[in-house]
C-alpha cells in the first residue's frame, strides 16, 4: 500500500501498513499489531478487511514476498539470506508464500530475472 492508497483508507488501516513496513524483517502478528495500536485484534483485522478487502495476515505475506522480490533482484543474497532476514523459520513456509503471490517459486523468479538481463 504506497502513500496515495493510504489516503482513502482509515487511520487504523494506514498504521497497519506503517508497522508491516516498519517491522518487515521481523515475525509479525496480527495481535502484536493490535496491541502496539491499543485495539482488539478481532476489530483491528475486520475494519482492515472491511476496508482493504484483505486479511492483515494476508497483507503482511504480500508484503514480505514485495520485499523478497526486491532482494532478490539483488544477487548477492541468497535465497536462504531472504527467508531469514524476513522473519520466516524454514524455506518452505517462504516457498508456500511466495508462490501464492507470484505463481512461481523464489528460484524460479530469480532464474528469470537472470535470464532476462
Amino acid at each position: 500500500m504506497d502513500d496515495g492508497k493510504k489516503q482513502g483508507f482509515s487511520k487504523c488501516v494506514s498504521r497497519v501498513s506503517e508497522y508491516v513496513s516498519e517491522h518487515i524483517n521481523e515475525r509479525i502478528t496480527v495481535r502484536e499489531i493490535a496491541r502496539e495500536l491499543k485495539l482488539n485484534a478481532s476489530y483491528l483485522n475486520s475494519c482492515f478487511k472491511k476496508q482493504t478487502g484483505n486479511c492483515i495476515s494476508s497483507f503482511i505475506q504480500q508484503c514480505k514476498v514485495k520485499k523478497a522480490q526486491e532482494m532478490l533482484k539483488m544477487s548477492q543474497y541468497s535465497i536462504t539470506d531472504i527467508w531469514t532476514a524476513l522473519g520466516y523459520f524454514d524455506q518452505s513456509h517462504f516457498n508456500k508464500h511466495f508462490k501464492k503471490f507470484t505463481g512461481i517459486t523464489p528460484r524460479q523468479y530469480r532464474l528469470n530475472i537472470t535470464s532476462a538481463v
